[in-house]
């Protein structure tokens, strides 16, 4: 029922006040920055992650050096790394919510439901109605089959994005998974005006 998110989601929200961060940069470190653009292009992420290492040695406070480093680790299957490097960023500008993005992806996407509920909870205390935070929090509280706290947490993502598919589909999963596929039909129904393919609602509401 649900699909596993690619990590490039990471890269939504990701706004110009970020890159100011790495004004500091000399011509030489940006050109590193450039280049390790170029080798993640070509799925090569340990190059990348070499490149931007150029930057990172003269500039390991830098909030959107750390943040890339974060993210070329994470490609690179480097999860320690990964982590390490996020949390830096974190520690550096303690009111942005990248970190805590890069952070729940990496650990849903790594089975650590516990971890990425813990990113995302401190994602929403940044920014209580953002979406990726919402969406992982329950996706994570499905992962470990808490349904009951799951179905709370879906209905107040739908306060928020009443019209959401995902959340309209994970609504309607729930209540079938804990015995309540009639009260399912009306997320679900709504979900089929609102994505006619979704293969999901056809299954349940055929019946």
């Amino acid at each position: 029922m649900l699909r596993k998110i690619s990590m490039a989601t990471i890269l939504v929200g990701f706004t110009l006040s970020n890159f100011a961060e790495a004004r500091s940069l000399t011509l030489e470190e940006r050109a590193a920055v450039y280049e390790s653009y170029a080798w993640e292009a070509k799925a090569s992420y340990d190059l990348a992650a070499q490149k931007m290492n150029a930057a990172y040695q003269a500039n390991s406070s830098d909030f959107f050096v750390n943040l890339r480093m974060g993210w070329l680790f994470s490609l690179a299957k480097k999860y320690k790394n990964s982590v390490d490097h996020y949390e830096a960023a974190a520690k550096i500008a303690p009111l942005s919510i990248d970190p805590w993005l890069g952070l729940s992806l990496l650990y849903l996407n790594l089975g650590e439901t516990d971890r990425s509920l813990s990113a995302s909870e401190q994602l929403l205390t940044r920014d209580p109605a953002n979406y990726y935070g919402l969406l992982r929090t329950n996706m994570a509280l499905i992962k470990s089959k808490r349904y009951s706290e799951a179905l709370s947490r879906v209905d107040q993502a739908l306060k928020v994005y009443p019209v959401d598919p995902t959340f309209l589909e994970q609504k309607g999963f729930l209540l079938v998974s804990i015995g309540k596929a009639e009260e399912a039909r009306e997320p679900l129904s709504l979900l089929l005006l609102i994505s006619p393919q979704n293969a999901y609602a056809k299954s349940i509401l055929k019946n």
